[in-house]
């Protein structure tokens, strides 16, 4: 099994553009602890995301999520799983889901606000309730690349997403 840990705690900052292709103006968002276990193996990767949408930050749209665009916590007892998808750009990305909807259509967590189509995947950050591997295309690589290696050991994947601490 795979177990992604999402954490609540600033970590650093990430820059997020209002433009795909890292154009327009940028501002510097809190990025995130997070960590991959395999736990047949025992390996550990490190790694931070952002879960900051330049939607909201940007251009002031409507927060549909009630989280600052944000993902939400996912339950105590019962994190989400994910699978391994392409993300609209090609690259490798995954889709948290929830056990009672494995086709990834509604995505409840903490609180009322059903979500749609949440993933973990490589920037740009325009995405409602997405995060995004902070570091550019070596923070995606390194990400991508543990995970394809986990996933040779294990096919289920589980993901908790911790609420953000306030800084």
């Amino acid at each position: 099994m795979i177990v992604i840990i999402i954490t609540g705690r600033p970590t650093g900052r990430a820059r997020l553009f209002s433009q795909p292709g890292r154009q327009g103006k940028f501002k510097l968002v809190p990025t995130y602890e997070s960590y991959v276990v395999n736990t047949r193996t025992r390996e550990k990767l490190l790694f931070t995301v952002s879960r900051t949408s330049s939607r909201v930050l940007f251009f002031g749209l409507g927060d549909t999520f009630t989280t600052n665009g944000e993902c939400p916590p996912s339950n105590k007892k019962q994190p989400y799983y994910a699978r391994p998808v392409e993300h609209c750009s090609g690259t490798f990305a995954l889709k948290l889901y929830e056990e009672t909807d494995p086709e990834c259509e509604e995505l409840k967590g903490q609180g009322s606000t059903v979500r749609s189509h949440i993933m973990i995947h490589k920037g740009p950050g325009c995405s409602l309730g997405c995060m995004m591997v902070a570091g550019g295309k070596r923070g995606h690589t390194r990400f991508r690349n543990a995970l394809k290696k986990f996933l040779k050991d294990s096919v289920e994947i589980l993901v908790a997403v911790k609420p953000i601490r306030s800084h």
